[in-house]
């Protein structure tokens, strides 16, 4: 899972990125990394929409990208439609992507 883990990150931009571009790199199957990732209580793709998630609110935050757009960073960080992104945002932070300035970092893992 550290290997998977590691390869998520490194690949979190590409919008392509999902658990066969994972295993395919790792030359594991999809179905074992279902398995690994379930018995960690979550799935492969919730890791990978939470790191997301998490990139996207620091650069929303980052004062010296106050003038970059949220399609833009969402975009930047491999989500592939902005509605979608802006509702999942919410869902997980409970605010907008615009109204991150007193959002706490989450950490995922």
């Amino acid at each position: 899972m550290l290997r998977a883990q590691a390869f998520i990150i490194e690949n979190l931009c590409d919008p392509k990125l999902d658990c066969d571009s994972v295993g395919e790199a790792l030359r594991i199957s999809t179905r074992h990394l279902h398995r690994q990732s379930e018995a960690t209580g979550t799935s492969m793709m919730r890791w990978i929409i939470a790191w997301r998630l998490d990139e996207c609110a620091r650069s929303l935050r980052d004062p010296s990208l106050l003038t970059v757009s949220v399609a833009k960073i969402c975009y930047r960080w491999g989500f592939g439609d902005a509605a979608h992104f802006s509702r999942t945002f919410k869902t997980a932070y409970g605010c907008s992507p615009r109204s991150t300035g007193s959002l706490p970092f989450r950490i995922s893992g």
